[in-house]
């Protein structure tokens, strides 16, 4: 007789990316994926008690890679266009094209000018960030809000980082975003294939420039740097040069953080 008390089915049948308070993560491979869990991942934090503290489950997705955005003052018109939406609400983008050859094409009100992104043949993974994030168990704290924006794809071994720097601090942060599904990434030029990502300051979110937010977003540039992400552009006025640990500066980051270069080479590939 089959006994229905016992569980055949193997526990861990999903890639699992295990975060730890310390800066180590590890990137579990199973011998046998789930059918439910082929195209997911999980994420797994783990704080300095060593509990164990799931985080959440995101979607993969692929897309063809594309290289850093071209500037144009009108739109692009070197391939055949199949593709062409109007009046999108993603964030600062309102206009979207994709051409035959996988190429896309994006604008927006705010910033007048049209971006291109070029495809290339290999494809790359990205997942789908939660559209918001409020962790809150054992003294461990994940708050993740995006910030105006839709650009939630992001490379998922960026993701894991990101999300220890955001335990790391403690405390809710607010992203603007990395790239979209396509691997565009408009306004930006440079955050494609979802391997960049920005942090608003606390500054600009509270409108307060007091020593209070100065700590804040310290702690945030610290904690991306023990998280791997290798450059962290910072703005340039007079608040921003009281911030430490960027690796470059520039004008237009007087309201946020650019963390990325991440060192891939952190992440220990464990295969069971």
């Amino acid at each position: 007789m089959e006994n229905f008390n016992v569980i055949t089915t193997p526990v861990n049948t999903i890639v699992t990316y295990h975060i730890y308070h310390n800066d180590q993560i590890e990137k579990h491979i199973p011998s046998l994926i789930s059918e439910e869990h082929k195209n997911k991942y999980k994420y797994v934090y783990h704080d300095k008690d060593g509990a164990e503290h799931e985080i959440c489950i995101c979607n993969i997705f692929n897309t063809r890679k594309k290289r850093k955005g071209i500037k144009h003052k009108e739109k692009p018109s070197h391939r055949k266009i199949v593709q062409s939406y109007k009046n999108l609400k993603d964030g600062d983008t309102t206009d979207r094209v994709i051409y035959e050859n996988g190429d896309v094409a994006e604008y927006g009100s705010l910033y007048p000018q049209w971006r291109l992104y070029k495809a290339e043949n290999e494809i790359v993974e990205l997942v789908k960030m939660p559209d918001y994030i409020n962790y809150n168990k054992k003294n461990v704290v994940i708050n993740l809000v995006f910030y105006k924006t839709e650009r939630k794809y992001i490379n998922p071994d960026l993701f894991a980082g990101f999300l220890g720097a955001i335990a790391e601090v403690g405390f809710q942060i607010y992203s603007t975003g990395s790239s979209f599904i396509t691997g565009s990434s408009f306004p930006s030029i440079s955050h494609v294939n979802g391997l960049s990502i920005d942090v608003r300051y606390f500054s600009i979110i509270n409108n307060n420039f007091s020593s209070t937010e100065l700590v804040k977003d310290q702690k945030v540039i610290n904690a991306m740097k023990k998280f791997f992400f290798d450059y962290r552009l910072i703005g340039n006025n007079n608040y921003c040069k009281q911030l430490l640990n960027g690796t470059n500066r520039a004008s237009d980051h007087n309201d946020h953080l650019h963390v990325g270069l991440f060192n891939f080479q952190k992440i220990k590939v464990i295969r069971k």
